[in-house]
C-alpha cells in the first residue's frame, strides 16, 4: 500500500453499538371495553402517564410493571406490583416515575399495564437517556515510526476525550479521512482501549 500523509484528518465519531432499542411513539390501544392511551417517550428523571379509560368502572384496576422482554433496570423506574388506582374521572391517568442518574446508556424500556377479563392490557413505556457523552478533544496517539509516513502494517491511534468516563460496549468505531489535499479515503478505526476512563483510544492498521 503507497505511504499515506503524516496528517491525517479525523472526521465524524461513529460509536455503534450491538444493542439497539427502537423509540416507541404514542399510541391507543383498545381490548374489548379497555381502552389505553401509551405515553409518549419519557426523558429519565420524568414522570409520564398512561391512560386508561374508566368510564362505568365500579374499581379501578391493579396496575403492574414488567421487565422481562425490555432492556430496562428495576432502579430505572418507580415500579408497581399490584397497585390499585380508583377512578376519579371517565379517565383515569397513571403515573410513571423514572429516575435520573448521571450514566450514560442506550434508551431503555419497560411495560406497564393491568389484567382484565383474563388478558393483559399494556403500554410500552421508552426512557430516553439525557447523559450522552460530549466530546472535547480529538488527538492523534500515534506517529509513523520512520517519522515521515504510515505505511502498511503501521498502526494509527486517534485518542477521543470525552467530558466524563464512558464504559465501552459493542465495538464503536471512528470514521477517518485518511491522505492529504489532493486525495483521501475514508477508513473505520476499532476501539483499541480506555473503558471506563475519559480518553478513548481508537486504531487504524495501514
Amino acid at each position: 500500500m503507497a505511504a499515506m500523509a503524516r496528517f491525517a484528518s479525523v472526521a465524524v465519531l461513529v460509536l455503534l453499538s450491538a444493542a439497539v432499542v427502537s423509540v416507541v411513539e404514542p399510541s391507543r390501544a383498545r381490548a374489548g371495553h379497555v381502552d389505553l392511551t401509551c405515553p409518549d417517550p419519557v426523558t429519565e428523571g420524568d414522570t409520564a402517564r398512561m391512560g386508561v379509560r374508566t368510564a362505568g368502572w365500579l374499581r379501578g384496576p391493579k396496575v403492574y410493571t414488567f421487565l422481562i422482554g425490555h432492556t430496562a433496570s428495576p432502579d430505572d423506574f418507580t415500579r408497581y406490583f399490584g397497585t390499585r388506582f380508583e377512578p376519579a374521572d371517565t379517565t383515569l391517568w397513571i403515573p410513571i416515575e423514572t429516575t435520573e442518574d448521571a450514566r450514560p446508556e442506550h434508551d431503555e424500556t419497560f411495560s406497564i399495564g393491568f389484567f382484565s377479563h383474563g388478558s393483559l392490557h399494556e403500554c410500552v413505556v421508552t426512557i430516553v437517556d439525557d447523559d450522552r457523552p460530549r466530546i472535547i478533544g480529538v488527538d492523534f496517539a500515534s506517529s509513523p515510526p520512520d517519522g515521515a509516513a504510515y505505511r502498511a502494517g503501521d498502526a494509527i491511534d486517534v485518542a477521543v476525550r470525552l467530558d466524563r468516563n464512558v464504559e465501552v460496549e459493542g465495538s464503536p468505531l471512528l470514521a477517518l479521512d485518511l491522505g492529504d489535499s489532493g486525495s483521501s479515503t475514508w477508513r473505520g478505526a476499532g476501539y483499541h482501549l480506555g473503558s471506563g476512563s475519559r480518553e478513548l483510544v481508537f486504531r487504524y492498521l495501514v
